[in-house]
């Protein structure tokens, strides 16, 4: 497997089509072969630029003629740009080139089912998870979400505090805070802490505190902090019973809403920091249940 093939490899495993996608527009016309270019294609579909896709897919039609993966893109693409009679097309094509692809005919049959109202059979999937060192000293901020992949899959956060608790017996302290902190964010980020204490998020906001103290996020650390108090000091891990406190006491946010918004692309850096200082806390390789 050439250098580039182990990149775009390492790339897909960790989500990155924004980095494969510029990474293979950055070759010359003459690198970018077809080989090449169907992880282009593919990349664009999962970045959710289905017209790009097209366009390009259209490019290579004589090597995508008897490929089934081809059609099955086009097929897929056509379907999220609700172009039905496109999409039935090439998805009856691929299916036909499918052979025996297993894999290739249940991702055309969730598709077909999907255009035609149908549900969509589940069936257990996992998902191969490896954070190495490589990776955790090249991260940037969009790299955060795969290191702590196994916790958002292992980890239940709407049941009981002893339920969390247990769940989290099998990852280490840093790992624990990042899930915490990177949950509190989302929240924050969608809704306001409004949303995140009314949420079963809500149920972290001791651990995500704790974690904004490890890495030195003071600024956030003093805006949780507040949000706790205004919650009475230390918010339940029940959600009914955080909800009863907020319709009780009609709790406002807004100002701190807005200083978390201020602060965040700092605490970023930190958390980058962090996660890099404590690299070998956050090593992980397996297969996870992802549904």
């Amino acid at each position: 497997m050439s250098n580039l093939q182990k990149q775009l490899q390492r790339f897909f495993e960790r989500e990155r089509y924004d980095k494969i996608i510029s990474l293979i527009e950055s070759l010359s016309e003459k690198e970018q072969t077809w080989d090449v270019m169907e992880h282009y294609i593919r990349a664009l579909s999962n970045d959710w630029k289905h017209e790009r896709a097209i366009e390009v897919s259209m490019q290579f039609q004589e090597q995508g003629l008897n490929n089934p993966y081809w059609h099955y893109r086009l097929g897929y693409s056509y379907f999220r740009l609700d172009n039905k009679k496109k999409a039935k097309q090439f998805l009856l094509q691929a299916k036909e080139l499918a052979d025996s692809d297993e894999i290739l005919i249940s991702r055309i049959d969730d598709v077909w089912n999907a255009l035609h109202g149908k549900p969509i059979k589940q069936e257990p999937k996992t998902k191969y998870i490896m954070v190495d060192e490589e990776l955790i000293d090249e991260m940037d901020e969009h790299d955060v979400g795969y290191i702590i992949y196994p916790l958002w899959f292992g980890v239940n956060i709407y049941e009981s505090g002893d339920v969390y608790e247990d769940c989290l017996k099998t990852f280490s302290i840093p790992q624990r805070y990042v899930f915490a902190m990177q949950w509190y964010s989302a929240e924050v980020n969608n809704g306001g802490h409004d949303q995140f204490y009314w949420n079963s998020t809500g149920i972290v906001w001791e651990d995500a505190l704790k974690g904004f103290e490890a890495i030195k996020a003071f600024a956030i650390v003093d805006i949780l902090k507040e949000s706790a108090k205004r919650m009475g000091g230390s918010p339940s891990k029940n959600r009914n019973e955080r909800q009863d406190y907020l319709d009780k006491h009609q709790v406002v946010f807004d100002d701190l809403d807005d200083l978390y918004y201020d602060n965040q692309a700092d605490m970023m850096e930190l958390l980058i920091l962090y996660i890099k200082e404590n690299a070998k806390k956050f090593i992980y390789s397996g297969e996870i249940q992802i549904g």
